[in-house]
């Protein structure tokens, strides 16, 4: 049996990250998952995508459109992401600070989560008859890879500047970055294994989430 997700991401790197977490989270099922990236848009001959990246703003767009009840006819579970970064912009306008500190992740990104069901609609999402799973990842999605090499906690728990965190320690490790889907595929694999993955999620609170939103969607 196969069950199918089609992903609506902020890029083409998040869809190679969210694949891998997807592998990760249901690694220990009978059934296969196969992974449809939606947003961005690969070409015909599925071998590259038509846009490099894609932004928050484009997923919201690309949801309050027809492509999410095609994408929903489709597949088994919709997954939409967003990096919570974008909760700073004035069209979405979510604290995340608070008297010096930040707050709750758990807080505000169901705040985040509230936003774009209003902004797509309740109504819409309940009709898909499908599951629809948020992934929000706190506060850019590198910050889930973090802890697969980072040594020290204060990186692996890290949730501010974690692309130039991760750039720096895999550099040490003479791993290269790049930005494209190849790349991250690559340095994120080891989120496909459940056993990596339970330990990364013990320093990502916003990665655990995730994996329990699609834990209970599947009925998990």
């Amino acid at each position: 049996m196969i069950k199918t997700f089609a992903l609506f991401t902020e890029g083409v790197t998040d869809q190679s990250v969210l694949t891998n977490v997807l592998h990760g989270v249901f690694g220990d099922q009978e059934w296969q998952i196969q992974v449809n990236p939606v947003q961005p848009m690969r070409d015909a001959t599925h071998q590259r995508w038509q846009a490099p990246h894609a932004g928050w703003e484009l997923v919201l767009e690309k949801c309050c459109s027809e492509l999410l009840e095609t994408a929903a006819e489709a597949n088994d579970f919709i997954v939409i992401h967003l990096d919570s970064d974008c909760c700073s912009h004035t069209n979405i306008n979510i604290r995340v600070d608070e008297d010096g500190g930040q707050r709750d992740c758990a807080q505000f990104s169901k705040e985040l989560i509230d936003t774009c069901i209003e902004k797509i609609g309740a109504n819409r999402l309940e009709a898909l008859n499908k599951p629809v799973i948020f992934a929000i990842s706190v506060h850019t999605i590198e910050c889930w890879i973090l802890p697969i090499y980072a040594e020290r906690d204060v990186d692996r728990k890290a949730t501010l500047n974690c692309e130039n965190r991760l750039r720096r320690i895999l550099s040490h490790k003479r791993i290269r970055m790049q930005k494209e889907h190849r790349a991250y595929s690559n340095i994120s694999r080891e989120l496909a294994r459940p056993q990596v993955l339970q330990t990364a999620m013990t320093h990502s609170p916003s990665l655990s989430r995730f994996h329990a939103s699609c834990r209970a969607a599947a009925g998990l």
